[in-house]
């Protein structure tokens, strides 16, 4: 059997036609490539400032006509002197107190405590006046919005020996963000 040896026009016509198939997939991808990557750019930015806010609870006694800020230290917005003056066994005064959130947050209300000095409060006897606080924990108080709550004070049945006692009452209302 003899060979037939392919003849060198039939060589160089197949590098040819390969040539012309890789430089057509080269066109492609360079029209893709032309097609998907703009010549033309342009960006935005944007910029902001930051800055904290501020917590400052403010209290009234006269139904917000006039606020008060009362400090950590203990100096309290005092109360009318006359709300609880002079209670007779078994007697029950209110007081209705304002909170106003002077700040830029809102501010969660914690439970209001009480306190007071003896004899009459503080004593844990049973001839210390009763102090009730409206519950405010939980309480939101949003930016320059106003909460009012109450102080009942129960005097109990007092005997001949408690007459003309007295005592201070303290409540402190917190706050947190």
């Amino acid at each position: 059997m003899a060979t037939i040896s392919p003849s060198r026009n039939d060589k160089s016509g197949r590098r040819r036609k390969v040539t012309k198939f890789a430089l057509a997939g080269v066109a492609v991808l360079g029209v893709g490539a032309a097609l998907t990557s703009a010549a033309w750019t342009d960006n935005v930015w944007f910029g902001a400032t930051a800055s904290a806010g501020n917590v400052d609870l403010v209290g009234s006694t006269d139904h917000g006509n006039n606020w008060h800020q009362g400090n950590d230290s203990g100096a309290a917005i005092q109360v009318d002197p006359t709300a609880f003056a002079n209670m007779a066994p078994l007697e029950s005064r209110v007081v209705t107190l304002s909170l106003r959130n002077n700040g830029s947050v809102p501010l969660v209300l914690e439970n209001a405590v009480p306190s007071g000095t003896a004899p009459l409060f503080g004593g844990n006897t049973s001839d210390d006046l009763i102090v009730e606080v409206q519950p405010l924990i939980g309480t939101t108080i949003a930016p320059q919005s106003v909460v009012d709550f109450t102080v009942r004070l129960t005097a109990p049945n007092w005997g001949n020996n408690d007459q003309g006692k007295t005592g201070a009452l303290l409540v402190q209302v917190g706050a947190h963000t």
